[in-house]
Parts: structure tokens; C-alpha cells; sequence
């Protein structure tokens, strides 16, 4: 009796510790922090577009300068192209797809046309697709790390954010984006609901 109690014992500890991570990968903490400024961005950009029409009028008018030298007609951006892209990324960053370095890749032409058309008239629209995108980022991440809402949240230099976790970083997110996009915000209570 006793070596099928060890065996039965030993099969339990293997299983216990195949549960969620007690802290995310460095990659995946990565992707979350980067998720989350972008998405921190849009929320600060739909915000501006609803509270001043001045800031509005000097944000698409530096927009419509950088897109009318024409760089971004190209398929492949060239080095002008890039240029631009690093000022497009200064005036509005949820435009502009980057590495996981922050590094300028290439310009989210149908955000920029979003941005474009409903800026002026109702922010939520102008950049629903950035903050879509980021939401979907933040699910998969989490998905893909095997997380719990326990799991912490490490900064990408090593250290945990305030202790965050997992469910508080969800948390946080649900909160700040349920004023400007609240299905976004249910999809992230989704997610933390699910852990």
C-alpha cells in the first residue's frame, strides 16, 4: 500500500505544478505593459478629442501635415516613410504599430482613416480600432501565458508593479476604459471573470 500511496503522491505534486505561473513570462509581461500603454494612449487621445476641440483642431491638423508630404502612399515605407512614422507616433501613437521595442514599424492606415473621419465628431469611433486591438492582444497574452488572476505582473526590468496581478491589472483596465468604450471594458471583466 504504501509505494501506490508515494506514486499517488508523487502524480499530485506533478499535477499541482502544472497550475498557473506564480509570475508571467518576461515575454508576456512585455506584451501586456506595451498592450497597455497603447491602450493608455487611445484612452488619453479619445479623452482629449471629447474634452477640447482646440487640442482636437491641433492634433488632426499635425495628422493631415505629416500624411499630406505623402510618405505613407507606399506599400513598404522607406526611410522618409519611417521618419514620418516616428512624428505620426509623437502626434498619435494608436496609428502606429510598433515592435516589442517601441520601435516604428508601419502606420494603421485604417485607425489613421477612423481617426480622420470621426474626430471631430465622435471620439469613441475615432479610435475604437486601436483600443479593439489592444484588448485583443491582452486576451490572447493571458490566454497564451497560462495565467490566474493571482499570477503577478512583473515590470519588463523585473520588478512587480505595486504587486500587481493579473486580476488587478484586468481590473485597472476595465476601469479606465469603461467611460470612453464600455464593451471594450466588459470584454476585459470577461477575461478577469474567467481566470
Amino acid at each position: 500500500m504504501r509505494p501506490r500511496l508515494a506514486v499517488a503522491a508523487a502524480v499530485l505534486a506533478v499535477l499541482a505544478g502544472c497550475g498557473a505561473p506564480d509570475e508571467l513570462s518576461r515575454d508576456h509581461a512585455i506584451a501586456l505593459a506595451n498592450a497597455r500603454e497603447r491602450l493608455d494612449d487611445a484612452v488619453d487621445t479619445a479623452e482629449t478629442l471629447r474634452t477640447s476641440p482646440r487640442e482636437t483642431r491641433r492634433i488632426r491638423a499635425e495628422v493631415r501635415r505629416i500624411v499630406s508630404r505623402g510618405y505613407f502612399e507606399a506599400e513598404k515605407l522607406d526611410e522618409f516613410g519611417l521618419a514620418a512614422l516616428g512624428e505620426m507616433q509623437q502626434v498619435l501613437p494608436s496609428v502606429v504599430e510598433t515592435d516589442a521595442d517601441g520601435v516604428p514599424e508601419d502606420l494603421d492606415r485604417r485607425a489613421l482613416r477612423a481617426f480622420l473621419r470621426f474626430s471631430n465628431r465622435n471620439p469613441q469611433l475615432a479610435l475604437i480600432g486601436p483600443a479593439r486591438d489592444e484588448v485583443d492582444t491582452i486576451d490572447k497574452t493571458i490566454e497564451d501565458s497560462g495565467a490566474d488572476g493571482d499570477t503577478r505582473v512583473p515590470t519588463p526590468g523585473g520588478e512587480s508593479i505595486k504587486d500587481q496581478t493579473v486580476e488587478e491589472y484586468l481590473r485597472e483596465g476595465e476601469r479606465d476604459l469603461r467611460p470612453i468604450w464600455p464593451s471594450q471594458a466588459n470584454r476585459l471583466r470577461s477575461t478577469r471573470n474567467e481566470l
